[in-house]
């Protein structure tokens, strides 16, 4: 699906799926163009690892304007990827299959932070003085790539391994070259000590 706001950044969305055909009609009808408007130009990238072919037949028959493909059947990670080798945008946005929740009530505000798109293109460019970026490790569920960073330092952690991850897998993207050093800041007694033991 391509939207018609020609002149915002390109967005590609890729949204992962497995066995959850109803999950994944409710995530496809959320980010339909009528959901979403006004929103920047974005196109909507199925990889499905399904077995089946339950999310195939809602994606082709119910949402033809939806790109669907088959996963590399390795994991997740390489699910996402698969949908990675399809994408046009200058952008990447991973959404799961069952979020459709955020969708419904926060996409279009999230892809319409402008200042947010402009901080990480500083960010990304290594001719640029920008070198700190602050983020919560809950952003690693919102699609946010980091293939040049070289340093992730954690000052908070959560008993949720997932959201840690996550968060360190914003370095290891397609593109990524570089070696990452992660460090934890760390007080002695409290929670963060007790979750890295």
């Amino acid at each position: 699906m391509l939207n018609s706001k020609q002149n915002s950044p390109f967005f590609s969305i890729v949204v992962p799926c497995y066995e959850r055909p109803d999950d994944l009609r409710r995530c496809l009808t959320s980010l339909s163009k009528n959901s979403q408007t006004p929103c920047p130009h974005y196109e909507i990238i199925v990889t499905d690892d399904s077995k089946s072919d339950k999310c195939r037949k809602v994606t082709e028959n119910e949402f033809p304007e939806v790109s669907w493909g088959r996963g590399k059947q390795n994991g997740p990670a390489g699910n996402r990827n698969a949908g990675v080798n399809r994408a046009k945008g200058d952008w990447i946005v991973f959404l799961d299959d069952d979020f459709y929740h955020f969708i419904d009530s926060e996409f279009p505000q999230f892809l319409n932070i402008n200042d947010s798109i402009k901080i990480l293109k500083r960010f990304m460019d290594e001719n640029n003085s920008l070198r700190f970026l602050v983020g919560h490790p809950r952003t690693g569920g919102y699609g946010l790539t980091l293939t040049i960073a070289r340093t992730m330092i954690f000052y908070s952690n959560d008993y949720d391994l997932e959201i840690r991850e996550q968060a360190e897998a914003r370095n290891h993207r397609i593109g990524t070259t570089n070696k990452v050093t992660y460090v934890d800041l760390v007080c002695e007694g409290t929670v963060d000590d007790n979750i890295l033991k």
